[in-house]
């Protein structure tokens, strides 16, 4: 026989199960899934914090170094590769503390998921340089001019640069960009995700613009006539940019669409289109910060991100 205070006991103890069981419903059922939810959010965070900090460290010494040379980052080659794969280092060491391992890192994934984006990446920087370079040279606010020593004038030579620079300059330039696909894409844009922080892939783009801007205040990179407008400028292009790139990443599990992507991107914009370009104010327009360049950048990936995840929902793949 049961006495009146193991009743209550036993009442008690359902009225507990209920409760626990009631909040596990709201927040998707199993308390123990939750837990281990939670903990992966924890170690995501963990390893973001690990990853900045390191990240921090390798950067700033360079910046100083790079800024009291007050050379352009296009005359100090060196330097920039180093800068440019302090992100992969930043994202190794950091695996390697929190023992987190090297799988997923998606560089030995190139399936036929992969062929589309790649395709897309190649395409994205020269749709967007021909409309955005175009209408600034359309309605002056650069102008037009043959690169120095151009096989062809007009059309027909900046059509050729994009052509060599798709071709040949892509496949030069992924060394170079590797070492920031690595660490911005392979390890911080995943752990943003993980986090449950708040739209990561605009958050990943704004930490990816502020790492370039102390080059753009010195002048040295992305620079245009009003340097806080560059910083605005580059920093859309920046969250263009994370978010395509991201999602190749997510959609397909290879980091080659995102290096293919930031290799052509360099290559197409920051030489053929560039180098065709002139004008005391051109920079503000058109470039890695100018408005046109960012503002379609990041209209144009928006819009490709959605269609993509509106064909993944009707069972479709982009």
């Amino acid at each position: 026989m049961m006495n009146q205070h193991g009743m209550r006991h036993e009442a008690g103890k359902r009225d507990g199960d209920i409760r626990v069981n009631g909040a596990a419903a709201r927040h998707g059922g199993d308390p123990a899934r939750d837990g281990t939810a939670c903990d992966r959010r924890a170690e995501a965070r963990r390893g973001l914090v690990v990853y900045l900090g390191i990240l921090l460290a390798l950067s700033v010494p360079l910046y100083v170094v790079l800024a009291a040379r007050e050379l352009p980052v296009s005359r100090q080659p060196g330097l920039i590769i180093l800068l440019m794969w302090s992100p992969a280092i930043a994202a190794v060491v950091t695996r390697l503390l929190l023992r987190e391992g090297f799988k997923g890192i998606g560089l030995a994934v190139l399936g036929r998921a992969s062929l589309r984006p790649i395709a897309t990446a190649l395409l994205f920087p020269v749709a967007v340089g021909v409309v955005s370079y175009g209408a600034a040279w359309g309605f002056g606010l650069a102008s037009f001019s043959p690169a120095p020593g151009a096989a062809a004038a007009g059309t027909a030579g900046i059509a050729r640069a994009v052509l060599l620079a798709v071709l040949a300059g892509t496949p030069l330039g992924i060394v170079m960009v590797a070492g920031e696909e690595i660490g911005w894409r392979g390890y911080m844009a995943e752990r943003l995700r993980s986090a449950g922080i708040v739209a990561p892939g605009v958050v990943g783009g704004l930490i990816w613009a502020a790492w370039h801007t102390p080059l753009i205040l010195t002048g040295q990179y992305a620079g245009g006539p009003y340097v806080l407008v560059s910083v605005f400028g580059f920093a859309m292009l920046a969250v263009g940019l994370h978010l395509l790139w991201s999602e190749w990443l997510c959609g397909t599990g290879s980091l080659w669409p995102a290096i293919i992507g930031h290799s052509a991107w360099n290559a197409v914009i920051q030489h053929p289109f560039d180098g065709h370009t002139v004008g005391e104010a051109a920079s503000l327009w058109v470039g890695d910060s100018g408005l046109l360049t960012a503002g379609l950048c990041l209209v144009l990936a928006g819009l490709l991100v959605r269609f993509r995840r509106g064909n993944e929902e009707k069972g479709g793949r982009v």
